[in-house]
């Protein structure tokens, strides 16, 4: 069987480096519908600073407002361009864009503090490479 493996013709590798390069770019979500009371709106994505999980549901803040999806955080990440939304904590995903400044707190903490926001947000261990210049 080994011998009649090698007896054929390697697959052509050309073609199948063009095929990939012809895939479309992946399509990440540009609007979330989210709820605020018994109205739904459409949010852009680029004006989301944050989304935060609580209990069964995703906060989406934005500097207008806070509305609510029922979207898990997982699901939603996947959804989104990963080069503009980064999680930073089991419970929160952050605009990169709205990113003012991070820092490490003298108790060891690592923190981001978005712009226009008063209250950073806490980065854990596990997120803080994102951070860290090259």
């Amino acid at each position: 069987r080994l011998r009649k493996k090698l007896d054929q013709a390697p697959p052509d590798l050309g073609a199948l480096l063009e095929r990939l390069a012809q895939r479309p770019a992946p399509r990440y979500l540009r609007w979330i519908k989210a709820a605020k009371g018994s109205r739904v709106e459409l949010i852009a994505v680029d004006q989301i600073d944050y989304f935060q999980a609580a209990d069964k549901y995703t906060t989406v803040i934005t500097r207008d407002g806070e509305w609510l999806i029922r979207t898990p955080l997982k699901t939603l990440e996947q959804s989104l361009d990963p080069d503009q939304f980064w999680r930073i904590h089991r419970g929160v995903i952050i605009r990169v864009g709205a990113i003012e400044s991070f820092h490490k707190t003298f108790s060891g903490r690592h923190l981001v503090t978005l712009t226009g926001r008063d209250k950073p947000l806490p980065v854990s261990r596990g997120h803080i490479d994102r951070f860290k210049a090259d």
